[in-house]
């Protein structure tokens, strides 16, 4: 996952300026283990994306082994890669446990779906179109609500 900083300057009296982190999945696979299957190792992993998904170790730029969901997230070195991956896999591939079972993996490309971003200390004066047409370069916008001192931001 890539982080993006940006500093936006607001159309508003003043010199203020919002800071937003906003976090990108590019390149990026996500593979969905069964649940209700054995847990799995770092060290499994890393061969099976090797010997079973056939990615290059130099194609692999991250490998993020996460939650209770069984996710494995692999951000690869370019877009070419994911597009062969799923191509390849046909959106699934095997593991075969060290038990002998064997399991089907769900692999996709990752998304972030919809986030909400706060940003703090935006004059009252700002209008919520200042700050769509200021983010919009960034991400896709849904959603601007104002809750207190404080504007809500959905992205996608």
């Amino acid at each position: 996952m890539q982080l993006v900083h940006a500093c936006f300057t607001l159309c508003w009296s003043g010199s203020s300026e919002v800071h937003v982190v906003i976090a990108e999945c590019h390149n990026t696979v996500l593979c969905s283990f069964d649940p209700s299957s054995p847990r799995i190792t770092a060290h499994d992993i890393h061969e099976w994306i090797i010997a079973v998904l056939r990615i290059p170790e130099h194609k692999v730029q991250m490998i993020q082994i996460g939650d209770i969901k069984r996710h494995v997230y692999i951000k690869l070195a370019d877009t070419e890669s994911v597009t062969a991956l799923l191509r390849d896999t046909e959106d699934q591939a095997k593991y075969k446990y060290p038990s002998g079972e064997l399991s089907i993996v769900n692999i996709a490309q990752a998304g972030l779906g919809t986030k909400r971003i706060r940003i703090a200390n935006v004059p009252p004066d700002v209008s919520n179109g200042t700050l769509w047409a200021t983010l919009a370069p960034y991400s896709k916008i849904v959603d601007i609500q104002t809750s207190g001192g404080l504007k809500l931001i959905d992205i996608s």
